[in-house]
């Protein structure tokens, strides 16, 4: 059923084909609904500069460090090692889906759940192809976290180009 997560990559060339597929679509996502919200003014949410200037107003080694492992342990890693060790297979996609609306609804309101928690459905994926498929623990944790900064990091130098532009 699950059978391209559980070809696990074991180099770094296979590796980065699941991390950069993974992080391009997270940022062509976010790109997306910010058109999207901007054409239709669909919700009434802060700005993505303005949330990001929160974002890089926090220590960095934080954002890309401290953050991501924190989350990716608690939205990621201790659910989905517990389903894949005990719960029948089944099981796995709704806990996908339910630790990301989670995730999501952690980072603010449904705005957030729309970018967010597809981006924990990306984690999620990460963390499965990476050994949770296979009940590994640190080496997926690690991968969904690296996955997870490398997001963040990206939101903060998009934000240090917007923000350097309305100087």
């Amino acid at each position: 059923m699950y059978n391209w997560l559980s070809r696990e990559p074991h180099t770094i060339k296979q590796f980065a084909w699941v991390f950069f597929p993974l992080l391009l679509f997270d940022v062509a996502w976010d790109h997306f609904l910010d058109r999207v919200i901007d054409l239709f003014g669909f919700f009434a949410y802060e700005l993505p500069t303005d949330i990001a200037t929160e974002f890089l107003a926090s220590d960095l080694f934080g954002s890309l460090l401290v953050v991501p492992l924190e989350e990716e342990l608690l939205f990621r890693a201790l659910p989905l090692w517990l389903v894949v060790r005990f719960a029948p297979s089944w099981a796995l996609i709704p806990t996908v889906l339910l630790t990301s609306i989670v995730f999501g609804i952690a980072h603010g309101d449904l705005t957030a759940i729309l970018f967010q928690g597809v981006g924990g459905i990306t984690f999620s994926l990460m963390y499965l192809k990476c050994g949770g498929m296979r009940g590994a623990f640190i080496k997926p944790l690690l991968a969904a976290a690296a996955l997870h900064s490398a997001l963040n990091g990206w939101i903060e130098l998009e934000t240090l180009i917007d923000l350097g532009g309305s100087m």
